[in-house]
């Protein structure tokens, strides 16, 4: 006698269970479409973190990871280089101004040496004026130009100068006077 699958209370209750399960499953798989659709869960998230859980579970290494890191890796490295190549022009650019600027520098410095060394020589002229006497400076200063005679009477004390212009021609004496006023040849 053959016991039919009706008749079996056992595989009936197992047949049952399987549909009751298969029922769940789409409903879960609706939900899921559902949540996706309505942009509440990231179906693709979800769906790559399950891989990942099933796959670790399995024995599998993490190979298809280490492309992806690798992939990024070099992408970082090659924004590096193109970093480091910008900043080494970016300095390249400092240096050549920074040698341009210590060239102006020396410039100014030797004209400022050249200036001092004016002055000396100037301070000399009018320490030798200063031990003149007055009649004998103003002589010697009406020979010279307007231009010489300005430079040595701004070397001298102002009372020593105004002596030796009391002792000169009062034309030479009023120019002198005006130019030492402005002694840059301005108005």
């Amino acid at each position: 006698m053959a016991i039919t699958w009706r008749q079996n209370r056992w595989v009936r209750f197992f047949l049952w269970g399987v549909v009751v399960v298969i029922i769940l499953a789409l409903l879960l798989g609706l939900a899921l479409l559902l949540l996706g659709y309505l942009n509440i869960i990231d179906l693709d998230a979800l769906k790559e973190t399950w891989l990942q859980r099933l796959g670790s579970g399995s024995g599998e290494e993490e190979a298809p990871e280490e492309p992806d890191e690798l992939v990024l890796l070099e992408r970082e490295l090659a924004e590096l280089k193109r970093e480091n190549t910008t900043l080494r022009g970016e300095v390249a650019e400092k240096s050549r101004e920074m040698l341009e600027l210590l060239q102006e520098l020396e410039e100014v410095r030797a004209k400022l040496r050249e200036l001092e060394e004016e002055r000396e020589k100037r301070g000399q002229i009018g320490a030798v004026y200063e031990k003149m006497r007055p009649q004998e400076a103003a002589a010697i200063l009406e020979r010279l130009s307007e231009g010489e005679a300005v430079e040595i009477l701004l070397a001298l004390n102002p009372e020593q100068a105004g002596r030796i212009l009391a002792q000169m021609d009062p034309s030479k004496a009023a120019a002198l006077t005006r130019a030492l006023n402005n002694p840059k040849g301005g108005e």
